[in-house]
């Protein structure tokens, strides 16, 4: 019977223990949210680090595609359309440049939308100074889709100075965008003698905020910007519509400093000297003036004798050819064609000394010996003074496996031949149309450089039924039969319902939430039907209060302050929260400060007629216990230059010059007047209209 006994009454006592006091309630409930807190902003900045590193990566690696297609064809592609849709068939193809229809200040709408022309403000002008902003034309770089979004799945902007998009214009001295950072200083100067920008192309992500930005579905999220650093990416405006874009510090304010874009750039120097000459590949022109035909070349190698190519190759310098080299006459540097010699019977040499190392006086000089070469691990350089060759130690990356479209039914090992570093392969065409190019690193492995196309691409063509309650609001009995298609080559999935079978069905669901104000407990409860009008209609009521258990709760706590400005020290005051009013008073508790002073800037305007700004600074003065009088430490002011700029077409040249000149200052701002810059040879451009800017 004892055991009995106390077995209920550990169970009694089991039981009072089991219970939580409204504290402890309390407690738990905060620790639970705190715990969530934290979780939910460590998420958040894991997710804001992912984005900003899937759009830093997809910029350069459109950034490489770009810059390839220039050494393959001798330009870059012309942007494509942003506001295509993915069906249409201009999605990610570029456009032409050498179409100058769309007119400079604006942007296309209709069939060709989604193109925005503005003009170089580099100066001496430029021959073809247009600039074009579409996007990323994708499938021209042969480049998956994705790639040529931001981490924010909003399209690249692709900004060209056109004439770098046309074969036959194009001049690695001819770029004229003007990226410039938050003082309005140019990132990449023009050429000595010059001014305004020489950037040959950029790519520009929208960032968080994704204004003026494009979604993969051609529909743009929001507007351009108006007033901040963002809508110099975007904007197209005038009066000079000029091609002047933003790099400037990361900000989310919501002020005229506002900046969140993403954005890489291309210049001049970065141009490479190589281009492939024909469909084949087989041979490389120079790109330096390079024109539209391979006999625009001044350099070609690899090329056959005849009208192909017919490139002047002068070398400083010795010249060391591995194989045999054919001439039909030889020439002493700097002599006429009368001192060249025919070399047909006089380059041969005895069976005893075989080997050919130099010409004197018309005649072939023989050696028995001619083996040259370096150490294992060891490449030519280049030939010294003495013509010993010159020897330099490589990196050599040897025979790897290396396996492409991993755990895919087209998964296929390939055995990567050795090479030396920066020497690259590609493989052969995987699954549907997957390649992927390795490169030799300096750490002696093959590295992935770049991926193209798709391992697989399965034509589906199916039918199945989903419930009514899968893609209805409200509540429903039935089934919907969904067709889903997913076509090749384009990789695209249509959905489309092709048959209903729904019947509306009454219901209603109720929750619990927390009470309204602060300061409050307990709990309201709340109901909302769903009614139907007939089998195929029905909706939603509103949502009814069905029950409140929310009760005002006294509080009170402390707080410091600070002092005004110019003090320091703190003030300490008490809020009360009373009930039944169910409102907050404050009363000061304690007050601690001392004057120590304080200064303060600002930056104001001048006084007309002059332009700029000054800057002023004043002190708080603890005796006066007041701020003292602006006084200006640095004054920014001066007058108005205003110079002649063309708004009309130009015509000419013509032998003679108008009076007034394009570049001259001149007054009142706003005058308008022809005028004429000089095209060279004494020769000069004339222009109907100038206007005083």
């Amino acid at each position: 019977m004892s055991d009995s006994m106390r077995g209920s009454a550990s169970a009694a006592g089991f039981c009072r223990r089991a219970g939580y006091t409204i504290i402890e309630s309390a407690i738990v409930m905060a620790v639970v949210g705190i715990m969530i807190g934290s979780f939910a902003t460590a998420y958040n900045i894991y997710l804001k680090t992912q984005q900003a590193q899937k759009t830093d990566s997809n910029a350069s690696i459109v950034v490489g595609a770009l810059d390839n297609y220039l050494i393959q064809t001798g330009s870059y592609p012309c942007p494509a359309r942003s506001s295509a849709d993915r069906n249409d068939p201009d999605y990610g193809i570029a456009t032409n440049c050498a179409d100058t229809s769309i007119a400079v200040g604006t942007c296309s709408t209709g069939a060709t939308g989604g193109l925005c022309i503005e003009t170089s403000n580099r100066l001496p002008a430029l021959t073809s100074p247009r600039v074009r902003r579409g996007m990323v034309p994708f499938r021209t770089l042969g480049i998956p889709e994705e790639i040529a979004e931001d981490g924010y799945k909003t399209r690249f902007d692709y900004v060209l100075t056109e004439a770098l998009g046309v074969p036959a214009t194009y001049n690695q001295k001819s770029g004229g965008i003007d990226l410039q950072n938050q003082l309005g200083e140019s990132i990449q100067k023009a050429p000595t003698g010059s001014t305004g920008g020489a950037i040959h192309y950029l790519v520009i992500g929208k960032g968080p905020d994704k204004r003026g930005g494009y979604s993969r579905f051609g529909q743009q999220f929001s507007a351009c910007p108006v007033g901040d650093w963002d809508a110099d990416n975007c904007s197209t405006s005038g009066p000079d519509y000029f091609a002047i874009y933003r790099m400037a510090p990361y900000s989310t304010s919501a002020g005229a400093e506002h900046f969140d874009d993403y954005v890489k750039f291309s210049s001049a120097v970065e141009t490479p000297l190589w281009k492939i000459a024909d469909s084949a590949g087989a041979h490389i022109n120079d790109l330096i003036g390079a024109g539209p035909l391979p006999t625009d070349g001044k350099v070609g190698i690899g090329t056959t004798p005849d009208a192909v190519l017919s490139p002047t190759l002068e070398v400083a310098g010795k010249l060391h050819v591995e194989n045999d080299t054919h001439a039909n006459e030889l020439c002493p540097s700097g002599t006429t064609a009368a001192g060249c010699f025919p070399v047909a019977h006089n380059l041969a040499c005895d069976p005893a000394t075989p080997y050919v190392t130099g010409i004197s006086n018309g005649n072939v000089v023989c050696a028995a010996d001619m083996t040259v070469g370096c150490g294992p691990g060891q490449i030519v350089d280049g030939i010294l003074p003495s013509g010993a060759v010159r020897c330099k130690t490589v990196v050599n990356c040897p025979v790897q496996a290396k396996t492409v479209c991993n755990w895919t039914g087209a998964q296929t090992t390939y055995s990567v031949p050795s090479g030396y570093q920066t020497a690259t392969w590609q493989t052969p065409v995987t699954g549907y149309s997957f390649q992927r190019t390795f490169v030799c690193g300096a750490g002696g492995n093959w590295l992935t450089q770049s991926d193209t196309g798709l391992c697989e691409c399965n034509v589906v063509d199916e039918t199945y039924d989903v419930t009514c309650n899968s893609q209805m609001s409200g509540n429903w009995t039935g089934s919907i039969t969904v067709h889903h298609t997913h076509t090749c080559p384009d990789n695209i999935d249509t959905v489309t319902n092709v048959a209903a079978a729904c019947t509306c069905t009454p219901d209603s669901y109720s929750w619990t939430q927390g009470c309204p104000t602060w300061g409050f407990s307990g709990q309201e409860t709340w109901q909302q039907d769903w009614t139907c009008s007939d089998a195929t209609t029905g909706s939603w009521g509103p949502a009814t209060k069905v029950g409140d258990t929310c009760a005002c709760v006294p509080d009170s706590y402390t707080s410091d302050g600070s002092c005004p400005t110019g003090y320091s020290g703190a003030i300490t005051y008490q809020y009360d929260y009373t009930c039944p009013a169910a409102s907050w008073s404050v009363n000061e508790l304690s007050r601690s400060c001392t004057c120590t002073g304080a200064t303060d800037y600002q930056t104001i305007g001048c006084v007309a007629p002059l332009t700029g700004s000054r800057d002023q600074v004043r002190n708080y003065d603890c005796v006066a216990d007041d701020w003292g009088p602006w006084t200006t430490y640095q004054d920014n002011c001066g007058s108005v230059v205003y110079t002649w700029r063309d708004v009309s077409t130009q015509t000419g040249p013509y032998g003679s010059a108008l009076p007034n000149s394009k570049g001259n200052t001149c007054s009142p701002q706003g005058s308008v007047s022809p005028c004429s810059s000089s095209a060279g040879g004494g020769q000069y451009w004339h222009y109907p209209t100038c206007e005083c800017q």
